[in-house]
């Protein structure tokens, strides 16, 4: 299987994506019922924030510095016509996506602001819901947009 720089880039970044970050995401959503007192759960919960993106950016980084070394060919190529349409079409969907998302959390900060007295379930309890919402929309719409290059490149080999 001969695979493109842009097709292994794909694949790397998904997979990376999907362990990385779903670790994070899983554990921040648990922490909602955890005993840990507010001020502890905000220091956990920006640590796990600070080490997944250091994660990813070193991940990422060594990453491509091994398959541009190993193809150095490959790596200086931008990208043929094929892959921007591949990009091109799987990054619209992905941006609707994290759209999607930005205005639910909007809603979400709107609804608790205007309306204070609202219950909220433990669950809910987490610190920094909103900008976990956000990471988790963009999470996902990182994932269909790889996810949807993969299956083009698959689909044409």
């Amino acid at each position: 299987m001969n695979m493109s720089f842009s097709e292994k880039s794909a694949w790397f970044s998904f997979v990376l994506t999907l362990a990385v970050w779903g670790k994070y995401v899983f554990e921040i959503f648990q922490m909602g019922g955890d005993s840990l007192s507010v001020e502890e759960q905000r220091r956990l919960a920006l640590s796990m924030m600070a080490y997944a993106t250091i994660y990813m950016i070193i991940a990422e980084t060594v990453f491509h510095i091994i398959v541009g070394l190993a193809n150095p060919n490959d790596a200086k190529l931008v990208g043929d016509e094929r892959d921007q349409t591949i990009a091109s079409k799987a990054t619209s969907p992905a941006y609707n996506i994290l759209f999607v998302g930005v205005v639910i959390t909007i809603v979400h900060l709107l609804v608790f602001e205007h309306f204070p007295d609202i219950p909220t379930i433990a669950s809910i309890q987490i610190p920094y819901l909103a900008a976990h919402l956000l990471i988790v929309f963009a999470l996902l719409s990182e994932l269909y947009r790889f996810g949807y290059m993969i299956w083009c490149y698959r689909k044409e080999a």
